[in-house]
């Protein structure tokens, strides 16, 4: 080939790398190295493989393909202009790629569990004629993420920055669940144009009520107030719901307010919490009353109770009597090892000898207990009465005995001798009487001694039981062993 001829097309070629170098110089000087530890994006990103390494990719567009060494790689977009991408550590030269755009080129090390953010912005390839007659466009937003909107057709996700052809142009921003935002920009030759828009959300409605009332509300975290309640300023958007309250089952209610559904009513009935309790109980059978209720059905096993204060009482003739309080305010089950505590023979021998009845009353007999004692006080205090109305008798016949004795007229013998044998007959049945209800107070405090001594409820107690209902009344008979 001809030396001059060579020479042109190495001019020629000179010409058209040279601005093509310089421009890649520009979009390469355009990409910036962010600090990863204040993204929220990296914050909430969990590397499931430790020998990994992440990168976080930010653009205003949201097209990106993107190769390391010629490799594809594979990228996870979790919002609008932002990838997530996992690389294994080493020094990777990333290829930035989308249609309509000039390509990107960037050198980047990653040690092993390394987090890296990298903001990109991309020029389109329509750029590059006119950058002359061009300024630069800067659009943000809050929040960010927003889809950019010139001249009806899309253009880009905030926030961007970026050469643009002067001239007049109408821009929208839009972002889900925010008002849409529209205005008029000028982009100026060799001026920044800075389009700053502070999104404003949409807002719905709830209403929340719960029973009982005066449960805490939090929403998406933060606490809101205490039912009931309602609100009219709640944002567009996904929400979860927790409705709290001490001693009850929080509930989670996840809903969405958006145009098509402005307001969310609940209405919630809480349920209380409750745990399960077992009695380990020796002797195995007694009277088990839990809040007061009596249990029927023994042993107790998974028993449940409501969070709060209650109340266990074991009764059984024989043994001390067992009484417990306790609060609940857990869910991890209740275990109670009882061991009732048998009473002595000989105290309730040693009782009913002093005081009838008060042994039985002590072994746990209370109602033959109370049934003896009572008969024995009452044939005491009989006695007591009537031995008193026999000494007030016995003075009427002694004084009727000596006028009959001491009288002179015959006349008056007869009746002297009636009155003085009437006398004598009530007194005689006032002492019949005295010596019966005696020996029977005497056999009273005597059966109270030998009930004590030989009905005893050691090991083996039978009895029965009378329960009713609404529909009908039965009988069950029990034996204690």
């Amino acid at each position: 080939m001809h030396p001059v001829k060579i020479k042109i097309r190495l001019f020629i070629a000179l010409l058209i790398v040279l601005p093509a170098l310089l421009f890649s110089q520009q979009l390469l000087n355009e990409m910036e190295i962010i600090d990863s530890s204040d993204e929220e994006d990296v914050k909430s990103t969990i590397i499931r493989n430790p020998n990994t390494s992440l990168l976080i990719v930010k653009s205003q567009i949201s097209n990106l393909l993107f190769k390391s060494n010629n490799r594809i790689l594979e990228s996870q977009q979790t919002s609008p202009g932002i990838w997530h991408i996992q690389l294994v550590p080493g020094t990777h030269r990333i290829t930035f790629q989308a249609a309509g755009f000039i390509s990107n080129q960037i050198r980047l090390f990653f040690n092993r569990n390394e987090v890296k953010g990298l903001r990109i912005r991309v020029v389109p390839t329509g750029e590059t004629s006119e950058i002359v007659n061009s300024g630069l466009l800067v659009i943000t937003s809050e929040p960010e993420s927003a889809q950019v909107y010139i001249d009806n057709e899309p253009f880009a996700v905030t926030n961007y920055v970026g050469r643009f052809p002067i001239g007049t142009y109408q821009i929208r921003v839009e972002k889900q669940y925010f008002e849409a935002y529209e205005r008029e920009i000028n982009v100026s030759d060799g001026v920044i144009t800075p389009v700053n828009i502070n999104l404003t959300p949409l807002y719905g409605s709830i209403e929340v009520h719960s029973y009982p009332e005066s449960a805490r509300l939090i929403l998406n975290g933060e606490e809101i107030g205490d039912t009931p309640f309602k609100s009219n300023r709640i944002q567009y958007g996904q929400h979860l719901l927790e409705i709290n309250l001490p001693d009850y089952e929080s509930v989670e209610r996840i809903f969405l307010l958006n145009d098509s559904n402005k307001v969310e009513n609940f209405s919630v009935r809480l349920t209380r919490r409750i745990a399960a309790l077992t009695l380990a109980l020796q002797p195995r059978q007694a009277h088990v009353f839990i809040d007061e209720k009596e249990i029927t059905s023994l042993p107790v096993q998974n028993y449940p109770l409501t969070y709060g204060q209650h109340s266990v009482n074991i009764y059984r003739p024989g043994y001390s009597s067992y009484g417990h309080t306790f609060v609940v305010n857990t869910s991890d089950p209740i275990r109670l090892e009882i061991n009732l505590e048998q009473k002595s023979k000989f105290i309730a021998t040693l009782l009913s000898f002093l005081v009838p009845g008060t042994g039985q009353i002590y072994s746990g007999n209370s109602t033959r207990g109370v049934i003896i004692g009572a008969s024995f006080i009452g044939g005491i205090a009989g006695t007591y009465l009537l031995n008193n109305l026999y000494s007030d008798e016995r003075k009427k016949f002694l004084q009727s005995q000596q006028l009959y004795e001491n009288n002179i007229d015959v006349n008056n013998m007869g009746s002297l001798y009636k009155k003085m044998m009437s006398t004598y007959e009530n007194l005689d049945n006032l002492q019949n009487l005295t010596r019966i209800l005696a020996g029977a107070s005497a056999a009273i405090w005597l059966y109270g001694i030998f009930d004590a001594i030989f009905f005893f409820p050691e090991l083996e107690y039978s009895g029965i039981r009378l329960s009713s209902s609404n529909d009908s009344i039965g009988i069950t008979a029990y034996v204690y062993f």
